[in-house]
């Protein structure tokens, strides 16, 4: 496990997050 990983995976996160944001409008 390394902290790059978790920086990776927020990162996804975020997107994703931001990518169903744009979808609901």
């Amino acid at each position: 496990m390394t902290p790059n990983s978790q920086l990776e995976q927020e990162k996804r996160v975020r997107r994703e997050i931001a990518n169903s944001n744009e979808r609901r409008r």
